[in-house]
């Protein structure tokens, strides 16, 4: 479970072996705006920023990749996108599609979730699922993860 007080839990690490590919998958769901939009983006982007900081400094002994997927709740250039971005790869630079937003926010598509990755992942494609099912359209990425001997 990743933690960074005072805030309420953010998300969860997990260790996944796929055909002797070890890596590791962090889900996130970072602080989500309170408030009225847009007053309350600005309050609660801190938290997020100190989430993500949390989580690069979580997982930056790791010899294995990392995949950082979810709700971030956070767009470009906001803070938190801006220190994803430099510290880890937007899988979404390799989307070949068109860039759809992930949550239309009062008729804005924001792209507010995300896959990041760090380390050794080659990232093939990205896409955004255009369906149902929630109130976010469904992000995915083909990734290449070398196997480990």
């Amino acid at each position: 479970q990743l933690n960074k007080p005072p805030t309420r839990p953010y998300g969860m690490i997990n260790e996944v072996v796929i055909r002797g590919a070890k890596l590791w998958v962090a889900n996130v769901h970072l602080t989500p705006v309170v408030g009225p939009p847009p007053i309350g983006f600005p309050i609660t982007e801190p938290f997020r920023l100190r989430e993500s900081r949390h989580l690069t400094g979580a997982v930056e002994s790791l010899t294995e990749p990392v995949i950082a997927v979810g709700d971030f709740n956070s767009f470009w250039p906001a803070p938190t996108c801006l220190h994803m971005c430099r510290r880890w790869r937007d899988s979404r630079a390799a989307g070949s599609g068109p860039r759809h937003g992930t949550r239309p926010t009062y008729g804005i598509p924001f792209v507010i979730d995300h896959i990041f990755v760090r380390g050794n992942i080659r990232i093939r494609d990205y896409r955004v699922i255009l369906g149902g099912g929630s109130d976010h359209r469904a992000v995915i990425a083909a990734l290449d993860v070398p196997i480990q001997r």
